[in-house]
């Protein structure tokens, strides 16, 4: 028999589930909150991930046949997961995710039969440890937004907008200005003062999206229409809006409400026609408004022709030879397209020519443009809003090309702290050609890295809004980059010596451009000390999958790119990783080949669990000293006895 000590009051106490044979149950739904800061460390690590060596485990019984998503989420202290899934404890793992697109915690979906068992292993990245969420549900479920139902409706202020999503909405059509819109969402809205009040869309891609004022859920409509609806309200009437489409063209958009001071219909502004374009001969800031403009029925190209609504016109004379950008960045209206023409023609009968036309390579969806332009050379600028629900106040601004950020080559780059996040623009950064073999963009900014220790670090930009950064990795300015993604919002990561340095050149080719947010981490908690296995304890001596291998050293050229598996379930196969295969420093092997798919061990087995129990007993005594009573009762100095079969 063993005999087991007692903690002192206090102690950490080692999870149940940390190794597969005692994989703990996952109900359905649930949302699980969880530590992995006891977690002992295993001796093994996942074919996603980079030493994500403090795990948990899961077995999961599909109750009915179906699409399951695991997911994790933020909780406190962990801020990077991995996901593996496994048939069993004893084979390799059927699919491993690091990290999803918009984030650094991991999501994965499932077809399962009724009873269907899968094994699920959550664990930090990079040997971190903390608090996390695992959440199990359908997709649909777990994507339906929150107001999908009218007494979930949320509040809409006036002169703000709120954006969101018809994916996964449910419903039932009460509208009575169309049909086959039953994915509804819910708003509720309270006038402040009797006025005549407009609900709207902005930055929807769908036509068919309705509104619907009610006074009630599903009764007592006071409007409807297409992408708008107007009507009075008296001061503190309270309705509700109704965001219908159909359910199988989900759409994301802006939901807002403003009032209407302005008399139906609007005058049309003074420059609504090319032949009324209001002049501008020097780089500076000039407001505008396209309510009330009229279509102009010009060719404004594939870019952004097709959502191109009805245009106001600046002409422009250069002051000097330069470069200049145009753009909308500073405007009140929220989705933006500019176009550039030959010159407007004022009086003229013939419409000028397109020369380009951007929806939103700006900041967020705004338009900007920029090209060479000699002295008193001239052009005509169309402002006009994103499809036909983008209508308003705008501000178009007329500057030459900004300098150069100083850190847009290798040799000026910028310093990174650990951990630490930067924000920086590359507008204005000069091109460079790409580098083989990355799919890289021509405007790139540089920084540089120094390890403070031994340790695998991460590199990501999935807090970027604006641009879609490539990132890759470099030993030396005049060196090939030894890691790259190009994927989404990537994450790349390296194993570096404590003071090696690191380049990192985030890129974006011209039509996204923008403000790009780079981090490092992720951030080691030291709170938990861990022994790691004990000295001079052998393995279990389990042999290695033939997909599996002893994890190696990394150096720079070590990555790990991936976001997510590919259609096999596999994540980057450049990975060198070890999956399942030998035991975990817990308190039995995680696949040892024996004992692992029985508890208790099979006959014959006991020195599994003796070594397991060594393991233990070595990390236990070093987190809670024995007491006393303990000694006297164990009759060991080391605080554990043994009785073997």
């Amino acid at each position: 028999m063993v005999a087991l000590l007692s903690c002192p009051a206090g102690a950490l106490a080692l999870p149940a589930n940390q190794s597969c044979p005692q994989a703990a149950p996952l109900t359905f739904p649930s949302q699980t909150l969880l530590s992995t800061l006891g977690t002992a460390t295993a001796t093994t690590t996942t074919r996603c991930g980079v030493d994500d060596t403090q795990a948990l485990w899961f077995r999961f019984v599909a109750p009915a046949p179906g699409r399951y998503q695991f997911q994790t989420a933020p909780a406190a202290g962990l801020s990077d997961t991995t996901l593996a899934f496994y048939p069993d404890c004893l084979s390799p793992s059927s699919a491993c995710v690091d990290d999803t697109l918009e984030s650094l915690y991991a999501s994965h979906y499932l077809d399962l039969q009724a009873g269907e068992v899968v094994l699920v292993r959550a664990a930090g990245w990079g040997g971190t440890r903390g608090d996390f969420r695992l959440i199990v549900d359908h997709p649909e479920a777990l994507a339906r937004p929150s107001n999908d139902a009218c007494a979930d409706a949320l509040p809409l202020e006036l002169g703000l907008v709120r954006p969101t999503s018809t994916l996964f909405a449910t419903g039932t059509d009460s509208s009575s200005c169309g049909s086959d819109d039953s994915s509804d969402l819910w708003y509720t809205f309270t006038a402040s003062r009797a006025a005549d009040y407009e609900f709207y869309i902005t930055q929807n891609q769908l036509s068919a999206t309705l509104l619907s004022v009610q006074s009630a859920c599903g009764s007592g409509e006071l409007a409807c229409g297409l992408a708008r609806a107007e009507t009075p309200l008296a001061a503190g009437q309270r309705v509700y809006l109704r965001v219908g489409t159909s359910p199988n063209a989900a759409d994301t958009f802006n939901v807002g409400v403003r009032t209407l001071p302005l008399p139906r219909p609007l005058p049309p502004p003074p420059n609504d026609r090319y032949d009324q374009a209001i002049a501008i001969t020097s780089p500076g800031s000039y407001p505008g408004t396209t309510l009330g403009a009229t279509d102009d029925g010009l060719n404004y190209g594939a870019s952004c022709g097709p959502f191109v609504n009805a245009a106001v016109w600046y002409s422009f004379i250069a002051p000097t030879a330069g470069v200049y950008v145009f753009d909308t960045n500073t405007s009140a209206m929220m989705d933006t397209a500019l176009g550039v023409f030959g010159p407007c023609l004022a009086g003229g009968s013939i419409p000028p020519q397109l020369i380009t036309c951007d929806d939103n390579s700006g900041q967020g969806q705004h338009s900007r443009v920029e090209g060479q332009l000699m002295a008193g050379e001239s052009i005509c600028l169309a402002v006009a809003g994103h499809y036909l629900s983008e209508r308003g106040d705008f501000v178009l601004n007329a500057s030459l090309q900004p300098t150069a950020p100083p850190n847009d080559r290798c040799e000026s780059a910028a310093a990174l702290g650990y951990p630490s996040q930067v924000r920086a623009e590359n507008f204005g950064a000069r091109p460079e050609p790409g580098y083989f073999p990355c799919s890289s963009g021509e405007f790139g900014l540089w920084w540089s890295f120094v390890a403070p220790e031994d340790g695998t670090y991460k590199f990501d930009t999935k807090d970027t809004v604006e641009a879609q950064p490539e990132l890759a990795l470099f030993s030396s300015c005049d060196g090939q980059p030894v890691a790259c993604s190009d994927i989404p919002r990537p994450a790349v990561s390296a194993r570096l010596a404590r003071g090696q340095r690191i380049y990192v050149r985030a890129s974006s080719n011209v039509f996204v451009r923008g403000e790009v947010v780079l981090r490092v981490g992720p951030v080691r908690l030291a709170e938990v000390p861990d022994a790691g296995p004990a000295a001079g304890l052998p393995d279990s001596g389990a042999p290695l999958d033939a997909e599996e291998a002893e994890l190696p050293p990394l150096d720079a050229s070590a990555v790990d790119v991936g976001s997510a598996p590919d259609a096999g379930g596999r994540a980057d196969a450049g990975l060198a990783a070890v999956d399942a295969a030998s035991p975990d420093a817990g308190v039995v092997p995680e696949a040892s080949g024996c004992g692992c798919g029985a508890v208790p061990p099979a006959a014959g087995c006991w020195w599994a669990l003796a070594l397991g129990v060594g393991r233990l007993g070595r990390r236990r005594a070093e987190r809670c000293p024995p007491s006393d009573a303990d000694r006297a009762r164990s009759g060991t100095e080391a605080g554990w006895a043994e009785d073997r079969p």
